[in-house]
């Protein structure tokens, strides 16, 4: 029984001593703790990077951008300058090029702008009309709204003339030459629109 104690105590005090033995410098485990959490810490700081690299990327997207916008430059010009059809895929660089043009003229020559974007509006319906035969804006909306600018674009011609104080006889001309080249192209309403918009012109 003593002796069964005894040797009980022989292999605790055994196993406490390799316990010891075995056991890691305390000193070396904080130090391998300390790498540890600074090694941690550089990876999840953000990486810093030069300042160069940032013009480069900013470079690249700026040359981008005016690659863009000489293409739809080139593209708005292309199309306005051959007077695309309203059918065309470019007809839109189309429209918005004549906004940009109204937008960069003088008030003088936005009057000769309106009429002549007028014309263009009754020239592409009577294109819509010739692809398509037996269509018009009662069963067409494109033709619909073509017609609809025309008349926009007849009435700005007028009414800028009068706000520019345009002699009687310069808006009665320019009345004119717009009636002159209506026919049936446009809807009947318009034309009607057209004309009495027209007689209100002094003189007319």
């Amino acid at each position: 029984m003593i002796n069964a104690i005894r040797r009980q105590l022989q292999e605790r005090k055994l196993r406490n001593q390799l316990r010891r033995y075995y056991a890691p410098d305390g000193g070396f485990l904080k130090s391998a703790k300390n790498r540890f959490t600074q090694e941690i810490r550089t990876e999840l700081k953000p990486a810093r990077i030069p300042i160069h690299h940032h013009v480069v990327k900013w470079r690249y997207a700026l040359v981008a951008g005016l690659i863009a916008v000489s293409m739809t430059g080139g593209v708005m010009t292309y199309a306005d300058a051959n007077n695309v059809p309203a059918s065309h895929p470019l007809y839109n660089f189309k429209r918005f090029s004549e906004q940009v043009r109204l937008g960069l003229a003088t008030p003088q020559q936005q009057v000769a702008l309106h009429q002549s974007f007028a014309q263009r509006r009754l020239h592409e319906i009577e294109e819509m009309k010739a692809e398509h035969p037996g269509i018009d804006e009662d069963n067409d909306e494109t033709v619909g709204h073509l017609s609809d600018d025309f008349q926009n674009e007849a009435n700005d011609t007028i009414d800028q003339a009068e706000k520019l104080n345009f002699m009687q006889d310069q808006r009665q001309a320019l009345c004119q030459k717009i009636l002159d080249t209506v026919d049936d192209t446009v809807h009947s309403r318009h034309l009607d629109h057209l004309r009495s918009h027209c007689q209100a012109v002094p003189g007319q």
